[in-house]
């Protein structure tokens, strides 16, 4: 007795003081097997089946609850969650309700993308009447009459919708394919879900979702040619965070069929005694890969599906003593790294590097500024390509950011910069696949720059330009590089150099790449620039105008001499 008093007082001093140790807590509250908190933050985007951000979606991590910015972003710092693996849930109006796994490490950050589905009711039934619904060759189900139930508990009357769940194959490619579930001796085993499906009743009159009192029958037909056999019926149990077997399920001709008063949150899958394997994904120049798709394939099968964190750390459950194979995919689920996993019966780590180059990885890193030059900022970042895959990263201090994404094809990338304390946000398009320091100036649209080349009947400009100057206190040399370009981009750059001679003199020379679609080259100054420096909003600016200069078109070698060569620069 006197033992169990004293377990008892440090179970609630731990529960009361949550002492942190490595940023890990450990409740014993269940014997076996005890859970293990860990602290982590998260960060994520809620869009629906086709890309567009939802706003104003609720998502909940334990205890913690926030709701989606107008870009579907949602975070939470600090915030206590299952070591082994946890859920965080999301509601909007008009959709169904979304749970999606976490996997995570302490003092890291993780990131999940949750696609939802839009609520579609099809049909209408009276409730005192047996009921038929066939959905798209997908669903066909059977309700009794007099089978639903209020919330309150008493028998519905009146008229009711369905509406089908996990019928867009959309959603597939963002739901985790593994997670855990308690088998008859209480035994945690890998479930590896094959199918999802459920629906959603409600009452037409009022709104009210329903339950069912009676079993009703449910015929679902596979949407894939390949059809196991020895798979099981499961389904989520919200509160206690774990999916459970349900009841008996026969397999036919490819259609799956049970009773069950249980409607929604149901898989088709198997389970397997499981061991977990972690590490770090980088590629071969060191750089690591952030919130990457990963898998192992069991049996050459999507066993367990996760993300890399921001430190490119991973965590792959896989199944005992079979063949595992880890696959990194790109944003549209193309596989583009495997790597075979020693056969194993326990836990192992395991770092990769990445020997091959990954098709479409973006790689974009760089700095913030205030339209006042300073790097304090408060925000994310949204990378997305053509397909809108997009992925959300954080602002880190002073301002730095690191992006990346293995997108879906070469159409080209944007970049949306959110300052959530000014409300402020900046967007840039880049078909560049790899960019080291890029700047982003949350004003640049306050200010005006330019680049513009006059000369032969043509005149063009681009509309972003900035400029660094480069001297030494032991030179009378000084280098002036202009870049400039169009949507955010600086592809073009032209380098003015003044150069000291001999007789204490100074003279002027250029360098320039090609422009207006590899067509001239700037060649050689008549005459030296005028140069002006000024402030705008905050922002040093520079003026070069080059009086004359010498233009050669680059096929033909025709010279042409300018009307007008002119910068207006943001000032690096």
């Amino acid at each position: 007795m006197r033992k169990n008093v004293v377990l008892l007082i440090s179970l609630i001093s731990l529960f009361s003081c949550h002492k942190k140790e490595d940023n890990v807590i450990i409740i014993i509250d269940k014997p076996n097997p005890p859970v293990k908190l860990i602290e982590t933050d998260l960060m994520g985007l809620v869009t629906d089946t086709k890309g567009n951000p939802i706003a104003n979606a609720q998502v909940t991590s334990g205890k913690m609850v926030t709701t989606t910015d107008n870009n579907g972003f949602y975070q939470f710092k600090n915030v206590y969650i299952d070591d082994l693996q946890d859920y965080i849930y999301i509601k909007a109006l008009n959709y169904f309700d979304a749970f999606q796994t976490i996997d995570a490490f302490p003092g890291d950050l993780s990131f999940r993308k949750t696609v939802l589905e839009e609520k579609i009711f099809t049909n209408s039934f009276l409730a005192s009447q047996d009921a038929s619904f066939i959905y798209n060759n997908l669903y066909e189900i059977e309700i009794q009459a007099n089978a639903l139930m209020t919330q309150s508990g008493e028998i519905f009357t009146g008229k009711y919708k369905i509406a089908p769940e996990y019928k867009d194959p959309a959603l597939f490619q963002e739901l985790q394919s593994g997670y855990f579930v308690k088998d008859s001796n209480s035994t945690t085993k890998l479930l590896t879900a094959k199918f999802y499906l459920g629906i959603e009743v409600s009452s037409i009159e009022s709104g009210e979702l329903l339950s069912f009192s009676k079993p009703i029958k449910i015929k679902y037909t596979a949407p894939l040619a390949s059809i196991s056999t020895n798979l099981k019926l499961f389904h989520f149990d919200i509160e206690n965070k774990i999916w459970n077997t349900s009841v008996p399920m026969e397999y036919n001709n490819g259609i799956y069929q049970f009773e069950t008063t249980q409607v929604n949150h149901l898989c088709i899958g198997r389970t397997d005694d499981y061991a977990l394997c972690t590490g770090v994904l980088t590629q071969e120049n060191g750089r690591r890969m952030i919130f990457s798709p990963v898998l192992n394939l069991t049996n050459n099968e999507p066993a367990y599906k996760s993300r890399t964190t921001y430190s490119g750390r991973y965590k792959i459950y896989f199944a005992k003593n079979a063949s595992n194979i880890f696959s990194l995919n790109s944003e549209c689920n193309v596989v583009n790294y495997q790597l075979e996993l020693p056969s194993m019966n326990s836990d192992f780590e395991k770092n990769i590097t990445l020997n091959v180059n990954i098709p479409f990885l973006n790689e974009i890193s760089g700095s913030v500024l205030q339209c006042d030059g300073s790097n304090d900022i408060r925000g994310y970042m949204i990378i997305s390509d053509k397909l809108k895959k997009p992925l959300a990263f954080p602002i880190l201090d002073l301002g730095k950011f690191e992006t990346q994404i293995i997108s879906c094809n070469t159409d080209g990338i944007e970049i949306k910069t959110v300052d959530t304390e000014n409300n402020n946000t900046q967007t840039y398009e880049t078909n560049i696949s790899f960019r080291d320091n890029f700047l982003v100036k949350l004003c640049e649209d306050k200010v005006s720059s330019l680049a513009r080349f006059s000369f032969n009947m043509i005149d063009t400009s681009y509309a972003n330009c900035r400029v660094r100057k480069i001297s030494s206190p032991n030179s009378a040399n000084t280098i002036y590089i202009f870049e400039y370009g169009n949507n955010g981009q600086f592809t073009e750059k032209l380098i003015l150099e003044k150069l000291s001679n001999q007789q204490n003199g100074y003279y002027w020379r250029m360098t320039h790449s090609s422009f207006i679609q590899n067509s001239y080259k700037l060649k050689e100054l008549i005459n030296e620039p005028d140069f002006y420096l000024f402030n705008e909003n905050g922002v040093n600016m520079m003026e070069c105008n080059l009086p004359k200069v010498i233009v050669e078109n680059d096929q033909t070698k025709e010279k042409f001499i300018s009307n007008i060569v002119f910068f207006r620069a943001v000032i690096q």
